[in-house]
């Protein structure tokens, strides 16, 4: 286990060798095994292994709430703690859009990992025809146990369409076609009982 210094291993055998990590610290990747040799020398011989920093990456998938229909061209921004625009997804054809890898956290001097990074997510258009969802979504990009090679935040957002509202100028509206019904009516019984009245005069 490591403790920040070198560890030494004494009387291993000369031959081929294997170094692997079974578990990284929080915030940090597996590394890849190291293979090295241990020869036949009076000589302390070294191994380095180095762990990289852990990435994460926000899937969005958009649908209509009541359809499961996948939208396409809904656009999102990720921002962050000071409301900085750092990456702007259009969803595809399948509704779906992924960002950049971003930093999971930010690290001490002595390379612990210290806190999380929260991200905010802003839909800031929608698909014609639908409402925008612009309620902020807060993010953190965290795991538990082994750590993934790149963790991953799912998000399923659903969209509701709006309501069928009559477009400026197109020359419709409910009222005046009801009252011009009633009017219509009122002229038709009219013009019957004068000229039902006429044929009964003659």
């Amino acid at each position: 286990v490591s403790s920040g210094e070198p560890h030494l291993m004494e009387y291993l055998a000369v031959g081929s060798y294997i170094l692997r990590e079974e578990s990284a610290p929080y915030g940090y990747k597996l590394a890849a095994d190291i293979t090295f040799e241990v020869l036949d020398t009076e000589e302390i011989q070294t191994v380095q292994m180095k762990d990289d920093y852990l990435f994460g990456k926000i899937r969005i998938t958009k649908h209509d709430s009541l359809s499961d229909k996948k939208l396409d061209g809904v656009e999102f921004e990720i921002r962050d703690r000071e409301g900085n625009v750092l990456e702007t997804l259009v969803t595809d054809e399948q509704g779906y859009a992924e960002s950049k890898e971003l930093p999971i956290g930010t690290y001490s001097d002595n390379g612990s990992f210290a806190e999380h990074i929260t991200y905010t997510l802003v839909e800031t258009k929608a698909k014609e025809g639908y409402e925008l969802d612009s309620k902020p979504y807060e993010i953190v990009l965290s795991y538990e146990g082994t750590a993934p090679e790149t963790v991953e935040y799912m998000f399923d957002i659903g969209n509701q369409k709006k309501p069928n509202t009559p477009k400026t100028g197109d020359g419709f509206h409910p009222v005046l076609m009801a009252v011009g019904g009633i009017v219509s009516l009122l002229l038709f019984v009219w013009f019957w009982g004068k000229r039902k009245k006429h044929r009964s005069e003659e």
